[in-house]
């Protein structure tokens, strides 16, 4: 009976390992097929900590640049027990960037939100929790910001 225990035990945190893959999975492709269809482009912006997951709509060189920064995301699960990933269920931000009507709109996905850990090695749950406005993180958008206003200006 115990060997029976185990594999009943093994394959539950097997379907709950590929259920959160799965979700993270869903989530990304509910993020691109929303943002893809209203005119943006997804780009991966590599900066020096992380690698960041943006929506860009960009089609006057001589507007001006809205940006939308994602908020904290899905970064606990309750109260004490932090996510797996944080990238957001329901995000708001992109949410309000697609509906904005201005020419030159830039969606930019906290560290470590859709990109997969393993293609973001510096990420860990201290990025979604205690470090949320660590320096890193605000250099490496402000990196993003900067690498698109080029593009318009």
């Amino acid at each position: 009976m115990y060997i029976q225990d185990i594999k009943i035990l093994l394959f539950i945190a097997g379907a709950c390992v590929l259920t959160s893959c799965n979700n993270l999975a869903i989530r990304n492709n509910k993020a691109d097929n929303f943002a893809i269809s209203a005119g943006f482009n997804k780009v991966i912006v590599i900066t020096k900590q992380f690698k960041l997951f943006t929506f860009q709509k960009i089609n006057n060189d001589d507007s001006h640049l809205t940006i939308y920064i994602e908020g904290d995301g899905l970064a606990y699960l309750d109260r004490y027990r932090p996510s797996l990933n944080p990238t957001p269920t329901g995000p708001i931000s992109l949410k309000l960037a697609v509906l904005d009507p201005t020419p030159n709109v830039l969606y930019i996905a906290r560290p470590c939100q859709y990109v997969p850990r393993e293609e973001n090695p510096a990420c860990n749950f201290e990025y979604w929790t205690f470090k949320r406005y660590a320096p890193e993180v605000l250099v490496s958008i402000n990196e993003t910001i900067d690498l698109v206003k080029k593009i318009i200006s």
